[in-house]
């Protein structure tokens, strides 16, 4: 051990005495695991900033990057910003573009940049469903890299909340068995969280929640390793719906339902019991993972009910005591729907609280709300809800909106930007977007961007691929006259039905932009396979640009289909119900094509995380419910579909036969026979309980196939 500290002391001395920072070496580590062709020729020296903002400073020197920093994150930015500007090199978990480059390029005039934005935030509580579900280390570990080299410097971190609440509840009387029924499965735990249900999914067991504090563990130390403060959960009130039978005389209200779920009820803060399950619960945080800074969850998510509750003097107390824990702790809170109302926010701490204001990208809820009266808050974008599959994002729109923020009246308490997908995996466009913009002073030339992008996204300036994100900045991700939560869903996740505009609550099928116009991404993307057919980020895009050409091909075939329905007209109904058969089945065959596109590779996951035989069935149960009828159990669920996505075998097994059962009931109504309606939910939650199968490796050529499924589309 002194051999090893005493080696550490010197190569610290040497650093110094180098002029490199020591501060700045965990992104060495970065470095390694994501471009190791890198290593070596990377020096880090620290850059006290003359402001309280985060900079970095590049220049080249004798052949290797200089990076001066006053943060890692503002270091990870920088090396970000030379891989992508300098070497035409791209990361991201949806498609890479990370060859050697033997010679780095010299950068001839030094770069210097700031953030005016104090903080870079990133994730939602759903994210840890629809995409973080069933992560383990080695998921995690690559995320936590994208985000140093995004210079994200703030994110919600929340994977082992579960121990904490085991530990809580038995220490207030709960036995294991009943403590573990509160908990929800992995693919449900942010709602539990927000206080909108509580067991669904469940039960996990006790081994379950000890990996999950594991992963946790390492997740926090990477973060503070990476400069990254991580957002914990607060006790704001939530407790299990059996806490009022176990402690009667508390004053417990009931929060009513959400969804058709029962929500968790709502202890009040001015009962003194209110203390005791908190000095609990905070002591079992830190126990676990230390002290936190920042803490998030509040009441009233999505409703709830606020009667007989004081809301000021309750919110009020929710933070003392929470500062009464956690000293230094700042209460995040989501702007959503009408949540926090004046009333919550009148008599919080301003400077202790921090509000997400989450749908930026749709709404000037900081505008509408005056600022929030002071508060300071962070402008943010969803862009997508549930994980669904589809190219969407009000690009000019996110491009512009936080400067016009940055520039109004509200200004002094604009304290970051940041991103809230509900899920992850999708559009890596927006993301390498929104976190460059977080460095910028004034708003950016999105045509211009898109060029740049192109050219670094696949490794070299391409005619072709800079004319398809020029076409698709004007359809899929233009911002005029566009107003949904999340992407165009593809009919075919739909429930079948006649005259569907939407599939599930949330997630219109109806397209927003020219269809034409889109489509002339064709020639040029054909054309590019000549060139990129070997890059990764290329071939993921070509599998998602082919999905929605195929997916919008599918929304005409219905209409025709619908249209031929209503005229009650069966050889054109035949004949669109047939095309629309077709194009699901090319679908089905693109989507086999990559691990990212396959259902095989969700529930694998899912199963790998179980920590026993019978666990792996509950798994699976979660990751197949989740993506079809979510819950719970009750065939007027509002929820089914509701992330619905194109992924080969859930296409094949579930939405194609749920569109084979409607086409043969109304062709044998159209002949005048009198048919019942086929039983979606029944089809769904027999799939959902299925133990079959997936491939989790492709079982189709990609470039062929997408060259084949393109052509056929062209003519």
């Amino acid at each position: 051990m002194k051999k090893i500290t005493l080696t550490c002391v010197a190569l610290a001395l040497i650093l110094i005495s180098c002029g490199e920072s020591t501060k700045l070496q965990p992104l060495l580590g970065t470095i390694d695991r994501v471009v190791p062709w890198m290593n070596g020729k990377v020096v880090l020296k620290d850059l006290p900033a003359a402001t309280d903002v985060d900079v970095f400073e590049l220049s080249t020197q004798s052949g290797k990057l200089v990076i001066k920093a006053n943060s890692i994150p503002a270091a990870g930015m920088g090396l970000n910003y030379y891989l992508e500007n300098y070497c035409n090199r791209f990361y991201s978990l949806t498609g890479s573009n990370l060859a050697p480059v033997d010679v780095l390029p010299e950068i001839k005039t030094p770069v210097r940049k700031e953030s005016p934005f104090q903080y870079r935030y990133f994730l939602n509580y759903c994210t840890h469903n629809y995409t973080y579900a069933f992560w383990d280390w080695d998921e995690w570990e690559k995320e936590l890299d994208w985000m140093v080299l995004n210079g994200i410097n703030l994110s919600l971190a929340v994977v082992g909340i579960e121990e904490v609440w085991y530990n809580t509840l038995l220490k207030l009387g709960y036995t294991s068995d009943e403590a573990l029924d509160f908990l929800s499965g992995p693919a449900f735990t942010g709602f539990l969280m927000m206080g909108n249900l509580e067991s669904w999914g469940g039960k996990v067991s006790l081994d379950f929640v000890k990996k999950r504090t594991a992963t946790q563990k390492k997740i926090l130390a990477r973060m503070k390793e990476l400069g990254n403060e991580p957002v914990s959960q607060s006790f704001y009130g939530i407790v299990p719906n059996s806490m009022k039978s176990k402690f009667p005389d508390a004053n417990i209200v009931n929060q009513g339902e959400w969804c058709a779920f029962v929500r968790p009820t709502f202890l009040q803060p001015s009962d003194p019991f209110f203390d005791k399950v908190a000095e609990v619960y905070y002591t079992e945080l830190k126990n676990l993972y230390g002290e936190f800074k920042f803490l998030g969850g509040e009441p009233f998510h999505e409703g709830g009910n606020r009667e007989g509750i004081d809301v000021p003097k309750s919110t009020r107390k929710v933070q003392d005591v929470m500062r009464q824990y956690n000293p230094d702790a700042t209460w995040v809170l989501q702007a959503w729907q009408v949540n926090p109302t004046e009333e919550f926010l009148r008599d919080l701490i301003k400077d202790k609280t921090l509000i997400l204001d989450l749908w930026g990208e749709n709404k000037s809820v900081w505008e509408e709300r005056k600022g929030f009266n002071g508060i300071p808050y962070v402008w943010c974008m969803v862009s997508n809800f549930g994980g669904k599959s589809g190219l969407y994002g009000k690009m000019e729109r996110i491009a512009t909106e936080p400067f016009r923020a940055l520039n109004s009246p509200y200004s002094s308490n604009l304290k970051g930007i940041g991103t809230m997908p509900e899920g992850r995996l999708n559009n890596p466009v927006l993301f390498d977007m929104l976190y460059k913009i977080a460095w910028d002073k004034e708003a950016t030339d999105m045509k211009k961007w898109i060029s740049q992008y192109a050219t670094y996204r696949y490794g070299q300036p391409s005619t072709e691929m800079e004319k398809v994100w020029q076409i698709l900045l004007a359809t899929t991700y233009k911002s005029d006259g566009v107003w949904q939560e999340g992407p165009i869903v593809s009919t075919f996740n739909a429930r079948p039905a006649a005259s569907i505009d939407r599939v599930s609550c949330c997630g219109t099928t109806v397209l927003y932009y020219d269809y034409k116009e889109f489509k002339e991404i064709l020639p040029p993307l054909l054309k590019a396979v000549e060139t990129f057919a070997d890059v990764d980020a290329f071939r993921y895009d070509l599998v998602d640009f082919t999905r929605q050409l195929i997916a919008n091909e599918g929304r005409q075939a219905y209409n025709k289909m619908d249209a031929a329905l209503k005229a009650k007209n069966g050889k054109e109904f035949e004949r669109w119900s047939a095309k629309f058969v077709e194009l699901m089945n090319d679908q089905e065959e693109l989507l086999s094509c990559h691990k990212d596109f396959m259902v095989g590779t969700w529930i694998d996951q899912a199963r790998r995380l179980a920590t026993n035989e019978q666990e792996q069935k509950l798994m699976e149960w979660n990751a197949r419910t989740q993506i079809s009828y979510w819950g719970p159990n009750d065939p007027n669920t509002g929820l089914n579909d509701y992330a619905s996505k194109e992924w080969s075998g859930l296409l094949k097994d579930l939405y194609l036969p749920r569109w084979q059962q409607y086409i043969e009931v109304k062709k044998r109504q159209l002949k005048g026979e009198k048919v019942a309606e086929p039983n979606y939910f029944a089809m769904e939650k027999a799939w959902s309980e299925g133990t079959n199968r997936y491939p989790t490796e492709p079982t189709k050529p990609l470039v062929e196939t997408a060259v084949k499924l393109l052509n056929k589309i062209n003519h």
